[in-house]
């Protein structure tokens, strides 16, 4: 089966070529148009999924499912970036505004088709795919929920339990989550040999991620091909470049690391703090839900204990720049050397993942990345550079 299908904005014609398991490999003669083309394919087969995690990551399911996620909106919507964005857009890397302008652009694209014709998803949902902003991929949703220390705490120090209540409010529906039993979700299992182990010279590597089961997967392989780019790999599916995958001198899988990203404080309710207000849209009701989100020196109020004037703050290195979940990828992909790739995972924040790298010379490796703040007492007063990190090159056993 071959066609041919005009996007408004190309600089080129574009090819994309589907393999047996249905991968494209996206050839471009610009990186511009090699994005732009990867979110359209990604949106052709992935749209309902795509516009789902949006809303539940940014905090809109109620407008389309209803009044059972007000609160899951509303304390989602608390834990994403309030900074400045232009800064936060350089903290990925110099290109990666532009990168994800042209891959909202090719989502729009096929979101344009979408509203014309609608997928079969969301005619029987009752609701249809909207358009995408760059800032979407801003989100914090996903590295928030990546990063469980603040439950952990909660459990540890047998706070009340409307903390932990709150805190698990956060997040995305559960996909299908009665068709397994549980599984301990982001575990990842690598192993590697440099040359001198391998059996026929190069490096090997093996990761074997465990993941809870969902349908359509969380993940997306996709091949992409332009001057200055050629990786393959899987990314998530609202997310350009890869997050894991090789080019053509190094590879790299990711695994979850276990680091402290998270304090909760105990703050009387009569300390300063800022207040925000906002509305959320719900399915159903003629005017929008108002809340109000408070936010201490330390963080995002997630709870209160009104019998003892106090108020519960989440602090997470999450809410600082350059820390959605996956986009620093973006920098990783283009690692030629050890040293580019330490130096790209220097912009990785979010979430705290062991990347083991391995590379056409035979070299081996890891780099932990993560925004891993210093505690001096109880409170923050900085961060861990990537070279305090646990790091290792070409161990010797």
């Amino acid at each position: 089966m071959s066609g041919t299908i005009v996007l408004p904005g190309l600089a080129a014609p574009v090819r994309i070529v589907r393999d047996r398991w249905g991968v494209p490999h996206i050839y471009a003669e610009t990186p511009d148009d090699l994005f732009e083309a990867q979110g359209f394919v990604q949106a052709q087969d992935r749209l309902f999924q795509m516009d789902l995690w949006r809303r539940a990551a940014q905090g809109s399911l109620s407008e389309v499912l209803g009044a059972n996620f007000i609160e899951r909106d509303a304390m989602t919507r608390r834990f994403q970036y309030r900074g400045d964005v232009e800064g936060e857009w350089a903290s990925y890397g110099p290109d990666t505004k532009t990168i994800a302008t042209a891959f909202v652009r090719g989502i729009n694209a096929w979101v344009a088709r979408a509203l014309e014709r609608p997928p079969d998803e969301f005619v029987r949902a009752g609701w249809k795919p909207a358009f995408w902003l760059p800032a979407d991929l801003l989100n914090r949703t996903d590295a928030f929920l990546a990063s469980g220390d603040a439950i952990e705490e909660v459990r540890r120090s047998k706070l009340h339990a409307v903390v932990a209540d709150a805190i698990r409010r956060v997040g995305t529906p559960p996909f299908f989550s009665t068709m397994a039993a549980p599984v301990a979700a982001d575990q990842t299992a690598t192993r590697s040999a440099g040359a001198a182990a391998a059996a026929r010279g190069g490096s090997l590597s093996f990761s074997d991620a465990h993941h809870n089961l969902s349908h359509p997967s969380f993940r997306y392989i996709v091949h992409l091909k332009a001057p200055g780019w050629n990786v393959i790999g899987v990314t998530s599916p609202w997310l350009p470049g890869v997050a894991a995958g090789h080019n053509e001198r190094v590879a790299w899988s990711m695994t979850p690391v276990d680091v402290d990203t998270q304090d909760i404080y105990a703050e009387s309710m009569k300390g300063p703090k800022t207040l925000i207000n906002d509305a959320i849209i719900v399915k159903g009701r003629g005017e929008p839900f108002l809340y109000e989100t408070e936010i201490t020196r330390h963080g995002v109020v997630v709870a209160f204990d009104r019998a003892n004037n106090l108020e519960y703050a989440v602090r997470w290195s999450g809410t600082e720049p350059g820390a959605a979940g996956e986009l620093a990828a973006l920098a990783v992909d283009r690692a030629r050397t050890w040293i580019d790739f330490r130096a790209a995972l220097a912009r990785w924040k979010m979430p705290a993942r062991r990347a083991l790298y391995l590379d056409v010379e035979g070299n081996v490796g890891f780099q932990d990345a993560a925004l891993v703040p210093i505690r001096r007492g109880r409170e923050w007063s900085g961060w861990l550079r990537t070279d305090s990190l646990p790091h290792g090159f070409n161990p010797t056993a």
